[in-house]
């Protein structure tokens, strides 16, 4: 029905437009592209596009980079080992602020990254909202990615924003190894990603007291979670290129949110992620089948949110907006 392209509601299908045909981003050769790699499902939209034949088909291949936290992105970025690198906003904020002339160019994950995850010995008051949950685990020991990283200042502005002192806990640097410290009870609550969120409650090791990605908490965290980013200067140069790597995402995170490929997403991500047990990899595709943004479009009125809270961890010493991190692709 041609209403879908158009919106043409008249009763005479023979004065129906043809559909369009979708503009080809396939490149004219064949571009390698380096890019940072992690075990973390938000990269789904990345393998599907490399595993279904998407990059192929526009001329793209891809390298993986393996890092472990955003220091470890930023790192690749210097040293000039990646030309593309997924990121969080709230870890490019302060790099941009150094003086790193980087940019967003395609926001993937539409949710936050990170969640909290309280160990399943440890109880908070029933029925307790967040705030009563942050003071419920004042004094502990919380797992974070890296010191000084993202996960790191969530864990300290939700402290922050319920009235606590963030330098009251202790905080113990996990890498992508958030559940062990719950299970020996060297920490109390982790900040983490998925698979690490659904395997925790899966298996009782821990549990969630809160969803900022449910939109529950402090509305000042409900971000965006993850976005592709390169130097300024290279997506300026590379406009096919970076048009033809937004078209592939694209069509990977449709193909996500399509119940028809759901079972072929879920090969893929078993695939890529360290998890060898088919069920516990549904039940993480499940969860993320509509997380993905299908445009890319950076959420802007955000981003300005995100810029205060590396100013009020010092990161920074001006609130940056869209304009400073994010440069969109004309395609």
């Amino acid at each position: 029905n041609c209403a879908r392209w158009t919106g043409w509601s008249g009763a005479d299908e023979s004065s129906c437009p043809e559909a369009p045909t979708p503009k080809s981003y396939a490149l004219a050769e064949v571009t390698h592209i380096r890019q940072t790699c992690a075990p973390a499902i938000a990269a789904l939209p990345m393998w599907v596009a490399r595993d279904t034949g998407i990059f192929e088909e526009l001329n793209l291949t891809t390298e993986c980079v393996q890092i472990g936290s955003g220091p470890d992105t930023a790192a690749a970025m210097v040293a000039g080992e990646v030309e593309i690198a997924t990121n969080i906003y709230n870890n490019m904020i302060p790099l941009i602020a150094k003086g790193l002339d980087i940019v967003g160019w395609y926001q993937q994950l539409e949710v936050n990254l990170f969640d909290v995850i309280v160990d399943a010995d440890f109880v908070v008051p029933e029925g307790a909202d967040w705030k009563e949950v942050m003071a419920a685990l004042d004094g502990s020991s919380v797992g974070v990615v890296a010191r000084g990283a993202a996960a790191e200042d969530l864990a300290r502005e939700l402290m922050r924003l319920a009235g606590l002192d963030p330098e009251n806990q202790t905080y113990v640097a996990v890498g992508l190894d958030p559940l062990t410290g719950l299970v020996s009870d060297t920490t109390q609550w982790t900040v983490t990603f998925d698979p690490f969120m659904v395997i925790a409650g899966l298996q009782g090791i821990g549990y969630q007291p809160f969803a900022l990605m449910d939109n529950e908490g402090p509305s000042s965290l409900h971000w965006p979670g993850l976005s592709q980013t390169s130097f300024r200067g290279y997506v300026e140069e590379n406009p096919d290129v970076i048009c033809a790597f937004t078209d592939g995402l694209n069509r990977a995170s449709a193909m996500i949110a399509d119940p028809a490929h759901f079972e072929t997403v879920v090969d893929i991500a078993l695939d890529n992620l360290p998890i060898d047990n088919r069920d516990l990899v549904t039940a993480i595709v499940t969860k993320y089948t509509d997380k993905f943004s299908l445009t890319g479009k950076p959420s802007r009125d955000i981003i300005s949110t995100i810029g205060e809270l590396s100013v009020a961890v010092g990161k920074a010493e001006s609130v940056l907006t869209a304009d400073d991190v994010v440069l969109e692709p004309d395609c």
